[in-house]
């Protein structure tokens, strides 16, 4: 479920009244930082995680130790769904498409780590 969107959470609402104001007209136009921090809109990926100190923070399969970006690159190799899931006995097809589905969606992300770990 998505977060309402700031709009739907202020319509109806005289802001000129609010505590926050005068903050908040502040940075209407981008004059400077947010005077407060607002949620995130952005939904976490079902099936992915992220683990300060495990695997250097990268996406990882939930409750693995299988990045992302080791998926990706073997199928960049030519690896099939098939080969990829025989070796990884754990990993099922539904979260190999949960991988596939955070590459498409965080491939700046994804390409980085690949670099960085041709690099060492």
């Amino acid at each position: 479920m998505k977060p309402p969107t700031i709009s739907a959470a202020i319509a109806g609402k005289d802001l000129d009244s609010s505590p926050l104001a005068g903050e908040a007209k502040g940075n209407i136009a981008g004059a400077g930082p947010p005077a407060y921090n607002l949620p995130s809109t952005e939904e976490p990926m079902t099936g992915i995680e992220k683990t300060p100190g495990v695997n250097g923070g990268d996406a990882c399969i939930a409750g693995t130790r299988i990045p992302v970006w080791v998926l990706d690159e073997m199928r960049r190799q030519g690896s099939t769904e098939t080969e990829i899931l025989a070796d990884f006995p754990g990993l099922t097809a539904a979260r190999l498409s949960q991988a596939w589905a955070y590459v498409v969606k965080h491939q700046v992300e994804i390409d980085a780590a690949l670099n960085d770990h041709a690099e060492a």
